[in-house]
């Protein structure tokens, strides 16, 4: 079992939105920064190990903020993994 935090940023690298959004994400802020929170656990098997966690990344920044109001993301997720052990003889 494992719990982790820690900062984030996030960047904007391409614009790509409706014409008529243009008015709204034509000055989204091209960083975010925020927080990046995780727990799991995994279980091992005889070749292999499944790991199950859950996420939760607030921003502390706003992406967007403007005379109509502002946006800031909250993701909230579940990771599932499979991890082959390669055995030395």
């Amino acid at each position: 079992m494992y719990l982790t935090a820690g900062p984030r940023v996030d960047l904007l690298l391409s614009r790509n939105y409706d014409i008529d959004f243009t008015g709204v994400y034509e000055h989204s802020s091209a960083t975010t920064f925020g927080l990046a929170l995780a727990g799991g656990f995994s279980f091992l098997f005889t070749d292999s190990r499944v790991l199950f966690e859950l996420f939760y990344n607030p921003d502390f920044s706003k992406t967007i903020d403007n005379s109509h109001g502002y946006v800031k993301n909250y993701d909230y997720g579940i990771r599932v993994g499979i991890e082959g052990i390669i055995k030395k003889k």
